[in-house]
């Protein structure tokens, strides 16, 4: 017996269906625009979205956040020479938020439209570095400007305390008052990067490591030369401090600063130093 079409139908469906196109899965992001009142807009800005992590925009103003299914979503903004942004904001049919920041009326002299993205951090490549990080290219943790204006910490240590890498003590030397040391995984000495360059004679050269790491199994190379040299707190002053960044090993930091940062077994502090904006 032949089967036809309209007998037997099954053949003709299963090739309707293994023809038909897949369906785009649904995007499980939304993009924040920053711009300012001109409608230009303004890099770097620092966005929270809900109770998510906060993110930084790139030189064109965006960022790119985890999806909501809401129909409004809480941001908050922050940039340096804005005011901060905070508010709710209805969803597009786009998953686009556009977020317009005022300038701060001290500093409109100084804010133009031209060379946004010019700025020293960006420069640096400071900014570059945080989305190779947000992309998970890297690994590290950033105090941004916006980060360090609203701690409004009085010294280097105290901005170091919002690191998850970093670990303030007090120690006592052998001679002399205590010191502020920062300390890396394994309880061993941070390397301090200052402006690209590895600063030393500092306490932080004197601290022996409390333990080995995986990275350096026999702890810190680095002696203790009796407790003579000043803390970090005493040679940077925070005031000129416009960003940092801080890296768990010399692994899991960008290749740009391994060769400053010594053998960055216990992890590296990169601090950037000037106007912060």
């Amino acid at each position: 017996m032949k089967w036809s079409s309209t007998t037997h139908p099954l053949p003709a469906v299963v090739a309707l269906l293994l023809c038909a196109p897949a369906l785009p899965a649904q995007d499980q992001t939304a993009t924040v625009s920053v711009v300012d009142a001109t409608g230009v807009p303004v890099p770097f800005a620092v966005v929270t979205a809900g109770n998510t992590t906060a993110r930084v925009a790139d030189d064109s103003g965006r960022v790119i956040i985890p999806f909501s299914e809401a129909d409004s979503i809480r941001l908050r903004v922050r940039r340096i020479g804005y005011q901060e942004f905070y508010g709710q904001l209805p969803r597009s049919a786009e998953n686009r938020y556009v977020v317009t920041l005022t300038a701060l009326a001290s500093t409109l002299a100084t804010v133009t439209v031209t060379e946004r993205a010019s700025t020293p951090l960006a420069n640096r490549g400071f900014y570059e570095r945080v989305d190779r990080v947000q992309r998970g290219a890297i690994v590290g943790q950033f105090l941004t400007p916006e980060d360090l204006d609203e701690a409004n910490a009085s010294t280097v240590s105290a901005m170091l305390r919002r690191s998850r890498y970093a670990r303030i003590v007090r120690s006592r030397p052998t001679r002399g008052p205590a010191v502020t040391v920062i300390l890396g995984r394994g309880g061993c000495g941070m390397n301090i990067v200052l402006d690209g360059q590895l600063l030393t004679g500092t306490a932080q050269d004197e601290v022996e490591a409390e333990a080995s790491t995986s990275i350096n199994p026999g702890g810190s190379s680095r002696g203790r030369s009796g407790g003579s040299s000043p803390d970090i707190d005493q040679v940077i002053d925070a005031r000129s401090v416009m960003a940092i960044e801080v890296y768990p090993s010399s692994a899991n930091a960008p290749a740009e600063l391994i060769p400053f940062g010594g053998d960055g077994a216990c992890g590296i502090v990169a601090i950037w130093t000037g106007a912060r904006r």
